[in-house]
């Protein structure tokens, strides 16, 4: 059973994605997790920087065109679904969500769920995410003792990296694909919110870094993809 369902869009910006590609496989215990990899429409430096990686992510989906964050993500998810019943093997506990311009560092995938359990049995809540420990300012955080780590919890979180259960995201549902990438995020949060989700479990010291964050590839104020090799 693989324990995480990694789902990693990409968009050009094809360093920083070596760069998350490498850390990942460096740091990442391959019986725990999977990695399902939705490009979406990148230029051909891209490409090749996937097809290094190609024999060790488990499924690679390579579309013609820019359909989109909220896209990419459904179809991440409806593929690692698929796999796992093809394989006859247990469905993934959680989706790991993420960009592809991020730094994975060494045991992220037990410190993100540990504190995800543990937030829950705390709390007697039910996070939809788990986070890799951003810095958020203090009024939006409270800090609560667990067994083993010191977990924040957060209203909204940003969103290049969230894991959440699966038994969340089907209540929560989908991403919603008439969203702009400037309010992806921000918008299936609140929607959560409506349906009885209130926080978020955030593990104290990042384990995932954001590195990409000067390199946008889209419009902030239009949701256009810009060109990035």
């Amino acid at each position: 059973m693989s324990e995480v369902a990694v789902i990693m869009v990409t968009w050009g910006r094809s360093e920083l994605l070596k760069t998350t590609l490498t850390s990942y496989f460096a740091t990442t215990d391959l019986d725990r997790s999977t990695i399902t990899v939705v490009d979406n429409g990148s230029q051909q430096a891209t490409i090749d920087v996937l097809m290094e990686y190609r024999s060790r992510i488990d499924s690679l989906v390579l579309l013609n065109e820019n359909r989109g964050k909220p896209n990419a993500l459904n179809t991440g998810v409806a593929i690692a679904v698929q796999e796992a019943k093809k394989l006859n093997k247990s469905l993934p506990e959680f989706f790991l969500f993420c960009d592809s311009d991020l730094f994975f560092h060494k045991n992220w995938l037990p410190i993100m769920v540990t504190s995800y359990e543990e937030h829950r049995i705390l709390s007697n809540d039910r996070p939809l995410c788990g986070l890799s420990g951003y810095v958020h300012n203090p009024h939006q955080l409270t800090l609560h003792k667990g067994k083993r780590t010191t977990v924040n919890e957060l209203k909204f979180p940003a969103g290049c990296c969230l894991m959440m259960s699966r038994e969340s995201f089907a209540k929560n549902g989908h991403w919603d694909t008439r969203r702009l990438i400037r309010t992806v995020d921000t918008t299936y949060l609140r929607n959560a919110v409506r349906r009885g989700y209130f926080n978020a479990a955030v593990y104290p010291d990042s384990v995932i870094h954001h590195t990409g964050r000067k390199e946008r590839t889209w419009h902030i104020a239009t949701g256009k993809p810009k060109y990035r090799s």
